[in-house]
């Protein structure tokens, strides 16, 4: 008698070790999934951060393309002078913007019009054409 109790607490101590184990595995799984999202979550507001500053920088430099401004951003971010993740855009935007003016010089002008001094000639109106159809 005492023998077949015994089997079964070790029966039911091996469903309840699985059951545990179960458990422990959809933890380590939540905790991986968890750890991805906060990930995500933290690279969604550097966008919005850097996005912030961007914008600041639009305001400043209008001529200038989102692309070229996010690239200089990023190269001064790497040498130290510009935090591109800031939490105060127009303070980070002043600082990147008196380094292009000293490091990127042609960025900080406007574009000049092409064809000499006085702009680019005026192009001839051909005749419009009108469809057949």
């Amino acid at each position: 008698m005492t023998t077949a109790a015994f089997r079964t607490l070790q029966a039911e101590h091996a469903a309840l070790a699985a059951q545990l184990k179960q458990r422990d595995d959809k933890l380590a799984e939540q905790d991986r999934e968890l750890v991805k999202l906060r990930g995500q979550v933290d690279t969604f507001g550097k966008r919005e951060r850097e996005g912030a500053i961007v914008g600041e920088l639009r305001k400043a430099l209008p001529h200038a393309s989102e692309l070229e401004l996010r690239g200089v951003l990023g190269a001064l971010a790497e040498t130290g002078k510009v935090d591109r993740y800031s939490d105060k855009p127009e303070e980070a935007a002043k600082v990147a913007l008196e380094e292009i003016k000293t490091s990127a010089p042609a960025l900080s002008r406007p574009p000049t019009p092409g064809g000499g001094p006085g702009g680019a000639p005026p192009q001839q109106q051909g005749r419009k054409h009108k469809s057949l159809i």
